[in-house]
């Protein structure tokens, strides 16, 4: 059994390619939340076109969005797929930071450790997928640097994986953008953020796969 937890670029990958999969040989959990990821306190995000983001009343923290996900359940790998809205402002003690702002970035770090150190309590295997690149058309929501803003959510993730240890770490980026973050595959026309329907199906295998390597 395979738990992925995250936000909404998860959350619609298995939701458009879900159906894809084999259920004899895969078992697949949906714990993800869109527009949610599951951050604790749930601090208030900022798009690039300063809109400030608003989270849905389901998004509590993965303090208490976890725990029923894996209640009663024997969870081989749990995956956290989570990043992409850490790309944005958020706002802490107050103020907003970006991902690369030492306030942001260290928040952040002990937030996922302590995610990971949950998992690890309740799965036999426990992964961490790093987030791609979004396209330039994403700025309904990504501001102008967000490769640059990108980068450091991805060191900040991998550090956070080191931190903890036996964290299996997944780049989402070998499968979307494997030439590069300047050359990613055409699969996310529709919002430069998301996987499009149609290619779904392909990139949940692929994530499946490695998560269960």
């Amino acid at each position: 059994m395979v738990v992925v937890l995250g936000d909404s670029v998860p959350n619609w990958l298995v939701r458009d390619g879900g159906h894809a999969l084999d259920p004899a040989e895969v078992s697949l959990v949906d714990g993800t939340s869109e527009g949610c990821d599951g951050a604790e306190g749930s601090p208030t995000g900022r798009a690039g076109t300063g809109t400030v983001v608003t989270l849905p009343p389901t998004c509590t923290g993965w303090r208490t969005q976890y725990p029923p996900v894996f209640a009663g359940r024997d969870v081989e790998v749990a995956a956290l797929v989570v990043g992409t809205g850490a790309v944005l402002d958020r706002k802490l003690d107050g103020s907003f930071h970006g991902p690369c702002d030492p306030v942001a970035r260290d928040w952040y770090r002990a937030d996922v450790e302590a995610r990971l150190t949950y998992l690890h309590d309740h799965a036999d295997r426990v992964a961490l997928v790093l987030p791609a690149w979004a396209e330039d058309w994403s700025g309904w929501v990504n501001p102008s640097d967000h490769v640059a803003r990108t980068d450091c959510v991805r060191t900040t993730l991998r550090a956070a994986a080191a931190a903890v240890g036996k964290v299996t770490v997944v780049d989402l980026a070998d499968e979307l953008c494997p030439q590069g973050r300047d050359a990613c595959q055409p699969v996310r026309e529709t919002d430069g953020v998301h996987i499009d329907p149609d290619d779904a199906p392909e990139v949940l295998r692929w994530l499946v796969t490695r998560l269960l390597a």
